[in-house]
Order: structure tokens, then C-alpha cells, then sequence
């Protein structure tokens, strides 16, 4: 070699002139670019041996080798069956400060492999099972449920918190509801539900649900409790109670019925067509419209309530007719498929009674000039309006109810009798969907 030093092994070996090659036939050479003829090529300038007999390579199925020494400045050969290395002075090569890993078979591979996997799966495994065995202590100290904000109440605490059940506040045809006080102070309306086929965990799932809504317009769930037969829903406490009670009294003046009526039609579009799932609530009457220290309106008694998946909105089925006798839209009557228009169609009866303060159920008398009459309330209403039993200019102050006085905005309760008699079309087509209440209503609220 003219170098003692080995030239960069990145740099082409065209580029340096030179190349040493160890030929397959174990002789080391020098080969130089030289220009022959006319042509480039590589020309063997040195050689380790010109005597090619005198090379022993000795070979086995892992490793070849060649040993070559160097004594002085001649180099020479020899084979053998002994692993021995020789320093060169000043020579490197890339990856000359590596270890040489031991050969592995493939079996072996598997098995340190396979030692690897089941290790990795033991560790899952018990992380699994120590998170799913030891939940956060406080959380379940406390009773919630991980995967809503709901506390999970026991029986005997919420029968403590009603003084054993004493003190009614509702009834319905889902349950009754109950005042109580919970350990935190806050009081809280307990409905207990009336014992029903409904299992724990499709009870659990509807709970989960529901407590998931969130909307200004909707009562507020707490928590609930199911152990066994019990079934209990606790709800925020409206201090105001119901629209039912307040109808027949002077603290609902115009302003306070028009903000109720736009209120309860927000939150079932909310309902309806805001939610990730379609919710029926099937029983829309003013006891479950309750109302705050503001007189706002929450709507509320979920016990009836229909969960649907917006893909089977079109196969809708029920065991029994649900609701209110007086609320319910003729589709239950005639076993109709039962859509969002039944809420629709209870929420105009709802506002006639808001406009009116007279209930759906019963005869109503009015004096028609020479006989006194008795019709039901949407009958009456259409009437008054389409016959010219009322004039133009006084059929409002025939219908409204006394309470309210001259005190209200005439075009708004003009709008509120359009509005609920579209609610209340016998066809469901005709009707209004919710949003399309909220947006009519809207359309003169100051």
C-alpha cells in the first residue's frame, strides 16, 4: 500500500485511483486505474502471493476465514483451525468497535420472543386488574357512577332524607315525588317509580341517558338509586312547584306565562332534534312544567319518557298508550305510528290552558247570545274564532283567562292562539315541529 493510512471508506474508490480487494480466490491485491490503450481500468499492481496453492481457507457453515499476518514489511499466510487476531499498526475500518453478537437460531429467537410477549401480557393484565378492582376510594366511597355525574344513592339513605316517604309534593302515572333533604343539605325532589318489568341494567342505561341532557329548560338530575324492586329519580327542587299550581293564581301575570310558554317549547327542541338521542317525553301537562325562583320553566318527569336511536325513529312501537287523558294526541287513540308531534300536539293543549286557564278535561260554558253551551276546550277556542261567535275586536278578551286582566300584549296572544291550535291539528303533518315553535314565538318576543 502507498498510504499508511486507510483511505475515508465513503470516498469512491475511483476517486483514490486504487482498491484493495480480497479476490474469492484468497489472495489479497492492490488493483490501480491505470489508462491503457485508450481505455480506464483497474490493473493489479501488488498481490499478497503469486503462488495460489500455497492459500489454505478453511470454511464451516458460520464462519471463513483467512489468516494473515503481517512480519515486518512482508505479508504472509497461513490456515488454521485456531481463533487468533494480529494488530495491524495504523489501520481501521468501520464498525471495527462493535460486538459481534453470538449466532442465534430461529427456535431460539422464538423462545426469547414468545418469554417477551407473555411478560407484556402479565403486565397488562394486572394493570387491568387493579384499576377495575380499586377504583378511585373517594368516588366509591361516595357512590358515583364513573362514567356520569350521578351519585348512586342507597334506598335507606333517600328514605331517611323523606323522613320515611311523609311528605307528597306530585303524582304521576310513572310515580310519586317526594321532598326530601340530602346529606349535603340541599333539598332535592325524590320520585319513586312505580314497581315495573323494566330490568336494573336497561334502567341504568336510561338513567345514563337522560342524566346526560343538559339544558336550561330541563330539570337537573342528581343522582337515583335501584336496589332490587326500588327505583327512585333525584331531581332538583323547584321552589315554585308546578305550572298546575300556579295557573289559578295572580303570581302568573302576562309576562311570566310568555316566557313559560317559550321556555317549555326551547327545551323539547332540545329534546327532539338537539340531543344525541331522540327523546319523547310522551307526557307534557303543566305538572311537569316546573318553575324556578324566577319563574322559569323546567321541564321535567322523565318516567315516561321514550329513548330512541335516530336510526329507528321510523319503527317506533309501544306496549301501551302513554300520557295524560286530555294531552294525548289522537295517534294513541288510533294506534298511529307515534312520532315527536304527540309532544307537540300535548304542548298546544298546554298553551291553551296558559292562554285560557281553563284545563283539556270537562265542559266548558259559554253564552252564545240566546242558550249557554258546553264544549271542550279546543272546540271552544276554534269556535270562538272561525264563527264569529266572538268579534274581531273582543274574541281575545273572551277567551283569556280573568287573571290576566287587559294586561297583555295583544299581537303575542294572538300568536299564541295561532301557534297552539296548529299544535293541536288532528293530522300530525299539519302540525309545527318544535324548533318551528320556538322560531314563531321568537319572531315577537321583545
Amino acid at each position: 500500500m502507498s498510504s499508511l493510512y486507510w483511505p475515508d471508506p465513503l470516498q469512491n474508490p475511483g476517486d483514490a485511483g486504487r482498491r484493495l480487494t480480497l479476490d474469492p480466490d484468497g489472495n489479497l491485491r492492490l488493483y490501480s486505474l491505470q489508462k491503457m490503450n485508450g481505455r480506464w481500468d483497474w490493473i493489479v499492481t501488488w498481490q499478497a502471493s503469486l503462488n495460489h496453492a500455497e492459500f489454505m481457507v478453511s470454511v464451516d457453515p458460520i464462519v471463513c476465514v483467512v489468516m494473515i499476518m503481517l512480519v515486518g514489511n512482508v505479508l504472509a499466510y497461513k490456515a488454521s483451525n485456531e481463533s487468533s487476531f494480529v494488530q495491524l499498526a495504523h489501520v481501521e475500518y468501520y464498525g471495527s468497535d462493535l460486538d459481534f453478537p453470538k449466532n442465534l437460531s430461529f427456535e431460539l429467537c422464538q423462545e426469547k420472543l414468545g418469554g417477551i410477549e407473555v411478560t407484556c401480557i402479565l403486565l397488562i393484565w394486572f394493570f387491568l386488574l387493579r384499576t377495575t378492582k380499586h377504583p378511585d376510594p373517594d368516588l366509591a366511597s361516595q357512590g358515583y357512577v364513573l362514567t356520569t355525574r350521578f351519585k348512586r344513592f342507597t334506598f335507606d339513605e333517600l328514605r331517611k332524607a323523606t323522613r320515611g316517604f311523609k311528605e307528597v309534593i306530585g303524582r304521576g302515572a310513572s310515580g310519586t315525588v317526594y321532598k326530601g333533604v340530602l346529606l349535603d343539605k340541599r333539598v332535592a325532589a325524590i320520585k319513586r317509580l312505580n314497581e315495573a318489568d323494566q330490568g336494573e341494567a336497561e334502567f341504568l342505561a336510561e338513567v345514563n341517558t337522560i342524566g346526560m341532557l343538559n339544558h336550561m329548560y330541563l330539570i337537573e338530575m342528581w343522582g337515583y338509586c335501584v336496589e332490587g324492586k326500588h327505583k327512585l329519580l333525584v331531581y332538583e327542587y323547584m321552589e315554585h312547584g308546578s305550572l298546575a299550581e300556579n295557573l289559578s293564581s295572580n303570581a302568573l301575570d302576562w309576562k311570566k306565562r310568555f316566557q313559560i310558554a317559550v321556555g317549555t317549547a326551547k327545551g323539547l327542541a332540545y329534546l327532539h332534534e338537539e340531543c344525541l338521542e331522540w327523546i319523547l317525553h310522551c307526557d307534557i301537562k303543566p305538572q311537569n312544567i316546573l318553575l324556578d325562583d324566577d319563574y322559569q320553566p323546567r321541564v321535567a318527569d322523565f318516567g315516561l319518557s321514550k329513548l330512541l336511536s335516530r336510526s329507528k325513529i321510523d319503527h317506533l312501537s309501544f306496549s301501551r298508550m302513554r300520557g295524560t287523558r286530555g294531552y294525548m294526541a289522537p295517534e294513541w287513540v288510533y294506534n298511529l305510528p307515534i312520532t315527536s308531534k304527540v309532544d307537540v300536539y300535548s304542548y298546544g293543549i298546554v298553551l291553551l290552558e296558559i292562554i285560557t286557564g281553563m284545563g283539556p278535561n270537562g265542559m266548558h260554558t259559554f253564552d252564545s247570545g240566546e242558550t249557554r253551551e258546553h264544549k271542550r276546550l279546543i272546540t271552544l277556542v276554534r269556535e270562538y274564532i272561525n264563527t264569529g261567535i266572538a268579534t274581531s275586536k273582543s274574541w281575545i278578551e273572551d277567551i283569556i283567562d280573568p287573571m290576566m286582566a287587559s294586561k297583555y300584549d295583544k299581537a303575542k296572544m294572538e300568536l299564541l292562539v295561532k301557534v297552539a291550535l296548529q299544535c293541536v291539528a288532528e293530522d300530525k303533518n299539519e302540525r309545527p315541529t318544535m324548533n318551528q315553535v320556538v322560531e314563531m314565538l321568537l319572531s315577537h318576543e321583545d
